[in-house]
């Protein structure tokens, strides 16, 4: 399954920045990609989320072809998420897009967060425990 099939829908081609831009989901071909599956009143993820961030942009900054999704999970109104993703340096799935956020949840048999999980250039796993 590539990419777009994975991230995207019918209505929806794109994945958001921390602003709320929309970012096309086909500019992501030929990276390696984490998706971060996280919430705000999760312990653990507040204190994963910096250390993740510190890595990523060490990453960004040596042009590594590496980008984070996050994946809102446990989040019940859209104001929490936009207030948790601002503090992230990497995008995300909509919050509105919550067929396609259960989808991703069942997909990878997410049990407990954070979670990260590392695709290749195709969208084929390489781990389920980044």
């Amino acid at each position: 399954m590539g990419l777009g099939e994975l991230l995207g829908s019918r209505e929806r081609d794109y994945v958001i920045d921390n602003q709320g831009n929309s970012i096309q989901i086909s500019s992501l071909q030929g990276n390696i990609i984490g998706l971060y599956f996280s919430a705000p009143l999760c312990p653990p993820c507040r204190k994963f989320t910096p250390i993740l961030a510190e890595v990523y942009n060490k990453l960004r900054e040596a042009n590594k072809a590496f980008e984070i999704i996050f994946v809102a999970t446990d989040i019940s109104d859209e104001q929490t998420f936009k207030e948790y993703h601002t503090r992230m340096p990497w995008l995300s799935l909509p919050f509105s897009d919550q067929p396609t956020i259960n989808n991703l949840n069942n997909r990878f048999e997410v049990d407990g967060i954070p979670r990260l999980i590392l695709l290749d250039e195709k969208g084929e796993i390489i781990t389920k425990d980044g």
